[in-house]
This record gives structure tokens, C-alpha cells and sequence, in this order.
């Protein structure tokens, strides 16, 4: 496909097309989140500032995509929200190695060689996801690619409690604590966003009363 290529609208432009208002301005909802991953946070973990710059970027592609629906800024706003997806899912699965056989197990070496192994599977993943992404007849599989790393990081979240929960400094217990409520409003937020997106995108050619809604909005605020 071209890069001006039509790609079919959402439910928002389903009667006027193109530009879908609502859906750009909300865009602005992953530029905000992104930045303030790079910028507001103090977190100098390099996984999580490449996931954030990648979330700003995606607000970028998402703004100039739904103004146009062209196919190439579709791809700029669907490939980086899927790499961060798979770069969040290696941080979250990273750290429950990092603290059983680092930490805990104190063998720097065993850790090194499965957090090898991880980011190779991940990282092959990912590649082959981009892939199916960008092919013509296999892109519509894109929220199920999509949907494979997000339900892992939900899964990294159940094993990082597990394995924090045990043997933690007292004097950490309480900062453990808020990072997993954090965390479980993240999870929280992220379901509700797809369900709001997988439920209104699909009814929406049979209900087209449904753009008034305007729950791809609801998606951009909640997924960032």
C-alpha cells in the first residue's frame, strides 16, 4: 500500500470520514504520558524511557493518522505502540529474574544468560509481529498481535508479586506496596481501554450511533 492510501475509518469518521476530531485531540493523551515518562519521571531505567519516548511517538503517528487516515501514518501509529508493548513485556518478565537469581540467588551470571534468553524470544517475536503488521494480507491481525504482549505483562505483574512479596526489607514493604497499586491501575486501565476499543470498533458498521460515544477517545486516555 501507499502511503496516502485510505485505511478504513473508525467509528467516529464511520459516516463523515476523515478528519475524526475527537480521536486526534485525544491522541494528545499518549504524546502527554510519553514525555512525562522522558522528562517528569525520575527513572533512568533504559527500556522504560525508549517505551516512553515510543508512547510520545505513537501520539505523534495517532494525531496526524486519524486527521487523515492515511496508511503510513497508520503504521507510524500502530508499530511503535507494538514495539513498546514487547519492550514492557521483556522489563516486567526481566525483573522477577533480576530478583530471584540476582538478588536472591546471588549468580550475576545465571542471570545474564536467562535474561538473554528472554530478550531473544521476546525480540523474535516482536520482529515477527512488525512483520504480519506491515503485510498487506495479514495486517488486520494487528490487535491480536497487539493483545499478545500486553497479556504477558499482565501475567510478569502476578510473578513480580509473587516474587517481591517475599523476603523484602521492611523497610521497602511500603514502597513494594505502591508500586503494585500502581501497577494494578495500569492493568485495570488497559483492559478497560480494550474493551472499549474491541466492542465499539466492531458494532459500529451495524450501530453507527456509536461514534457519538467517541470511545476511541476513551481508548488513547486509558491505554496511555
Amino acid at each position: 500500500m501507499k502511503w496516502t492510501d485510505q485505511r478504513p475509518n473508525f467509528c467516529e469518521g464511520i459516516v463523515s470520514g476523515p478528519p475524526e476530531y475527537v480521536n486526534s485531540i485525544t491522541s494528545l493523551f499518549l504524546v502527554f504520558y510519553g514525555l512525562a515518562g522522558l522528562f517528569i519521571t525520575q527513572n533512568h531505567n533504559i527500556i522504560i524511557r525508549a517505551s516512553s519516548a515510543l508512547l510520545a511517538a505513537t501520539g505523534i503517528g495517532s494525531i496526524a493518522y486519524h486527521a487523515t487516515l492515511h496508511h503510513g501514518w497508520g503504521q507510524v501509529d500502530g508499530l511503535p505502540m507494538l514495539i513498546a508493548s514487547y519492550l514492557g513485556a521483556y522489563q516486567a518478565f526481566d525483573i522477577s529474574l533480576y530478583k530471584r537469581l540476582y538478588i536472591d540467588g546471588k549468580n550475576q551470571r545465571r542471570y545474564e544468560i536467562a535474561s538473554g534468553i528472554l530478550a531473544f524470544i521476546i525480540m523474535c517475536l516482536l520482529c515477527i509481529s512488525l512483520a504480519l503488521s506491515v503485510s498487506d494480507d495479514t495486517e488486520h491481525w494487528f490487535s491480536i498481535l497487539f493483545l499478545i504482549p500486553e497479556v504477558s505483562i499482565a501475567v510478569a505483574v502476578g510473578i513480580i508479586k509473587y516474587n517481591f512479596t517475599n523476603n523484602v526489607k521492611l523497610s521497602f514493604a511500603n514502597d513494594v506496596q505502591r508500586a503494585f497499586k500502581i501497577m494494578y491501575v495500569g492493568i485495570g486501565s488497559a483492559v478497560t481501554a480494550a474493551i472499549f476499543w474491541f466492542t465499539t470498533e466492531s458494532l459500529c458498521k451495524s450501530y453507527p450511533w456509536l461514534r457519538f460515544l467517541y470511545a476511541h477517545g476513551i481508548w488513547h486516555a486509558s491505554i496511555s
